[in-house]
């Protein structure tokens, strides 16, 4: 078998299932949910999960905001580019994200 496909020792630890998962506490409002997050998974997915089960608005009506908790820098990163994964954002076990209304979600029929 070797002979025909090569040596597979070195693809031995290579892990074809869904990544790492992370918890992280999410807030909105005078809410709060502790979530788990796969690393691999976009804002856009996040957004779109947290519009089904928690915030109940669409996806365009708030923005998301981490906070790592172990920064020294503080403050929230505005999590802005759909397609950038959780793990580019550099998250973590127990970070905090912010959800936060957009102005437009305020205003009647999405009209200023």
């Amino acid at each position: 078998m070797v002979s025909e496909v090569g040596d597979l020792e070195p693809f031995r630890d290579i892990c074809l299932g869904p990544g790492p998962t992370k918890s992280a506490n999410v807030y909105f409002e005078d809410q709060s949910w502790c979530c788990r997050f796969s690393l691999d998974s976009t804002t856009a997915d996040m957004k779109r999960l947290l519009s089904r089960k928690f915030v109940k608005l669409p996806p365009g009506a708030f923005t998301v905001h981490l906070n790592d908790t172990e920064s020294l820098h503080g403050g929230a990163q505005h999590m802005k580019y759909p397609q950038r994964t959780l793990r580019s954002y550099g998250a973590k076990d127990k970070d905090q994200i912010y959800v936060r209304l957009t102005l437009s979600a305020y205003a009647p029929n999405n009209r200023l």
